[in-house]
């Protein structure tokens, strides 16, 4: 596989599937879009049948054509130069899942989400005094960091470039942020429903007290003035994730498999071979 140049980004549109039959496809349309960074391989630069994306979000993509072949040949250099953080590949289809399982030993999974507003359970939610929600801005993204986890940041490139190509909504105490609703990737094809990956959290003291409630209600309010679909996927394990996006609306339509590069890694002893 070779690496594409950004300015043909638009021939790996046609590879990538709609939000109807894929979550997490934000990420990759960000790549497309370069309001997220990261590299993108193709099996041929002037008519691509197969792709990966590889966000900085550490959330990768494979596409198309499923090819164990030229994924096998690729891994090597993507472990040597290419990995950020806990980097997960994600399949997008059954067919890359069953491509791919030969290759790796653990494997991890993801629920993936559709907005439906009418099945929400939750329409509103109070806050306690001494509580508001503010947008996530210049003043409150230095507390932020501290406070709550800053991949959302990192992945954009720092608080500056999150500001300039995302939003957020945070609820704060105090001056300080203790929960918070993100876009951690907002994209779409060209005339088509463009997404907002959710990305939410409570500082640990705070939980159970419907905070990303509100963060979220007042987030995805926002997503309907700037004409996006919120986004929702989650750990598979992660139930309490999935309880909270079925009140907000989302309903769950299928899981998807990834691999963590970084644990075959360690599970080969920090080398990676390709199946006999």
């Amino acid at each position: 596989m070779q690496r594409l140049q950004p300015d043909a980004y638009s021939r790996v549109r046609p590879l990538v599937p709609p939000a109807s039959a894929a979550g997490h496809m934000a990420f990759v349309h960000a790549v497309l879009d370069g309001t997220m960074g990261g590299p993108v391989f193709v099996d041929d630069a002037t008519a691509p049948r197969t792709a990966l994306v590889c966000s900085d979000s550490d959330f990768w993509f494979v596409l198309g054509e499923p090819r164990q072949d030229l994924l096998a040949a690729m891994i090597p250099e993507l472990i040597a130069h290419h990995l950020t953080g806990e980097t997960v590949l994600w399949c997008t289809s059954p067919a890359w899942e069953a491509a791919l399982t030969p290759l790796f030993g653990e494997q991890v999974r993801r629920k993936e989400f559709h907005y439906r507003p009418g099945e929400a359970l939750v329409r509103e939610a109070e806050l306690p005094p001494g509580y508001e929600l503010r947008p996530i801005d210049a003043g409150l993204a230095p507390r932020y960091i501290p406070a709550l986890d800053p991949w959302v940041f990192r992945i954009f490139g720092g608080p500056d470039r999150f500001l300039e190509r995302s939003f957020g909504w945070a609820v704060v105490h105090e001056g300080e942020p203790v929960a918070s609703c993100a876009a951690c990737a907002i994209g779409g094809p060209p005339g088509g429903p463009v997404e907002a990956e959710i990305e939410i959290g409570t500082a640990e003291t705070y939980r159970r007290r419907d905070f990303a409630t509100a963060a979220a209600l007042r987030f995805m309010a926002e997503c309907r003035e700037r004409g996006l679909v919120p986004a929702w996927t989650c750990a598979a394990g992660n139930e309490p994730s999935a309880k909270l996006g079925r009140r907000l609306g989302f309903i769950e339509f299928r899981d998807v498999a990834g691999f963590e590069l970084r644990a075959n890694m360690r599970r080969l002893g920090g080398r990676w071979h390709p199946p006999v």
